[in-house]
This record gives structure tokens, C-alpha cells and sequence, in this order.
């Protein structure tokens, strides 16, 4: 639904970000961005698979080399951390959300309602 999500709002090189893809949640979530574009015959391209990690500091540039090293339309973030620490990244090189990138997550945060407009959320 995610990467549907952003397909339907033009986006046509989905980034997906993702801390452990050897997780069973993480591979669910991973095989649904890889049957979205096959639906809409969109290539998969693995390089637009970003491993990320729990740390702060190492996605902040794992996330930034992704944004100008892949140039995506569109974000597909597995954890809503993962989102924010995009969000951050766009902020830091002058990225326009949703303008020139538009990102989605799942999160499992109670406070997800709060989040929308800004994040668009699957809960």
C-alpha cells in the first residue's frame, strides 16, 4: 500500500529504507515494495534498497549519500525513525518535502495521527 501510495502520486524512483531486511516484518515489507512496482511494471532496482542502521548519526549520512547518490522521487521508510531521520536530511540539504521528494512509513507510534499532513503513515 505504501509504495502504491507513492506511485500513485508520481513517483517512479522509490527509495526503500530499511534497518534489518533478515527480520521477517522487514522482508514482508520489502517483498510489498518489490510487487508494487511489478504491478506498475516499474523496475526494481536494488541499489534503491538503503540499508540503514539503530544509530542516529550513521543514517543521517547513509540517508544523505542515498538522497544525491540515488536522487529518488520517492521514500519508503520500513520504521517511522527511519522517516524522521529523512525528513532531517531533506531539511539538511535543502530537499522540499513533498515537492521534490515525497516519503511514507509505517509507524507504530501512537502519536502517527498526529503526524499527517507532514508524514503519510501506514499503522
Amino acid at each position: 500500500m505504501a509504495t502504491e501510495h507513492l506511485i500513485e502520486q508520481g513517483c517512479k524512483r522509490i527509495a526503500y529504507l530499511v534497518v534489518n531486511k533478515s527480520l521477517s516484518i522487514g522482508k514482508t515489507r520489502m517483498q510489498g515494495y518489490i510487487d508494487a512496482l511489478a504491478k506498475y511494471n516499474l523496475p526494481f532496482d536494488e541499489s534503491l534498497i538503503v540499508d540503514c542502521s539503530n544509530s542516529y548519526e550513521e543514517n543521517s549520512v547513509i540517508i544523505k549519500n542515498a538522497l544525491q547518490q540515488l536522487k529518488p522521487d520517492g521514500v519508503f521508510t520500513s520504521v517511522e525513525r527511519l522517516a524522521f531521520a529523512t525528513y532531517y536530511a531533506c531539511y539538511d540539504l535543502n530537499i522540499n518535502i513533498p515537492g521534490n521528494l515525497k516519503v511514507i512509513s509505517f509507524s507504530s507510534l501512537e502519536i502517527a495521527p498526529l503526524l499527517n499532513p507532514s508524514l503519510t503513515t501506514i499503522t
